[in-house]
């Protein structure tokens, strides 16, 4: 919406890139959680 500057046909033409990493690789803000970290919030839900 804003750098199409509200032109709907704008939307046509953007990519949106997703990287998918490892849980390892994940940070949480200054927060790099470890693999047992990470099983714990997983497990809770």
């Amino acid at each position: 919406e804003i750098e199409g500057k509200g032109n709907p046909a704008f939307r046509e033409h953007v990519w949106i890139r997703i990287d998918e990493h490892p849980p390892e690789h994940w940070q949480l803000g200054s927060l790099r959680p470890t693999k047992e970290m990470i099983e714990l919030i997983t497990a809770s839900k």
